[in-house]
């Protein structure tokens, strides 16, 4: 009997390293961002301060047996995602929200 438990001790072990990984990998939705018609979605860069267009990431999902085209935002870190019309206007959201002071 105790043969058998150290036989199966091993193959418990590498069940757990499967699990952990497969959590790792598991993204969580922080909030969805329908961008206003005419406007675009840029990225800023809070550490760095940098300001460009945020990239999509497209990929196709079954719905009721057909493909659909969608896309998703390559998330970084440290960054904040809004909807405005130029980069003026971006800056302008900024300073009003109290995240950049100039």
């Amino acid at each position: 009997m105790i043969n058998s438990l150290k036989d199966g001790l091993p193959y418990a072990l590498e069940v757990k390293e499967e699990r952990k990984k497969e959590v790792e990998k598991k993204r969580n939705l922080i909030g969805s961002i329908l961008p206003k018609r005419g406007h675009t979605l840029f990225s800023f860069n809070k550490k760095t301060g940098e300001i460009k267009k945020a990239e999509f990431v497209k990929f196709d999902y079954e719905w009721l047996q057909e493909t659909q085209p969608n896309r998703k935002i390559d998330i970084e870190e440290n960054c904040i995602y809004l909807s405005v019309l130029n980069k003026k206007n971006l800056i302008k959201v900024l300073k009003r929200e109290n995240i950049i002071i100039k």
